[in-house]
């Protein structure tokens, strides 16, 4: 049976943080933040994306990708203002207990840095967008996208910090905005935007 995609319920969150940790794991930024061969590494990437995920998948708009009852990829995006996270763990903290302190406080202020000339971009955000490896290439993550862009509606926009993913996101009709050194210039943010 061919993959389809839904909107992700809450029994999801479990499978969905463990595709995201998978996901992004070779994400230049997540080998730069926790090194290749770290303790628990695929364990502190999901923990460092938990909040964020319980949270878009309880108030943003998010799709999974299933193929053979198993969930394989994710898109979870920030549609509007979300409600103020009061629940533990809170998103801003999970870097600093996650992470080394030292490269903790390097990423904000390289976040901060690279976003400091970015452009300003209205519509929904799209937080995060994950495929298994053994399911890519095949439409899975366009699909993804599409699923969103029609559940939103309106302007979107994104960051990140993969060059991989700039070509899927120029054939979903994203332009480039901005670009800039992350990550000890390792790798850049990208901010992309599309408008319908």
């Amino acid at each position: 049976m061919a993959p389809t995609t839904r909107p992700a319920r809450a029994r999801d969150l479990p499978a969905i943080r463990t595709v995201v940790a998978h996901a992004v794991a070779d994400d230049p930024m997540l080998t730069w933040l926790l090194p290749v061969g770290g303790p628990q590494r695929l364990s502190r990437i999901a923990i460092y994306f938990s909040a964020q995920v319980e949270r878009l998948v309880a108030h943003g708009v998010c799709h999974v990708a299933v193929a053979g009852g198993e969930i394989v990829g994710a898109a979870l995006w920030a549609a509007c203002a979300l409600p103020r996270a009061t629940t533990l763990p809170l998103a801003p903290e999970l870097g600093a207990i996650v992470l080394d302190p030292e490269r903790a406080r390097a990423m904000n202020e390289q976040f901060a840095a690279a976003r400091a000339e970015a452009p300003h971009c209205d519509g929904a955000y799209l937080s995060t967008l994950g495929v298994l490896d053994r399911h890519r290439g095949q439409g899975l993550g366009m699909s993804l996208v599409e699923a969103g862009h029609r559940a939103v509606a309106g302007p979107t926009w994104l960051e990140t910090t993969n060059p991989r993913n700039h070509s899927l996101y120029e054939r979903a009709g994203y332009r480039k905005v901005h670009e800039a050194p992350f990550a000890d210039a390792t790798t850049t943010l990208a901010r992309f935007s599309r408008r319908p």
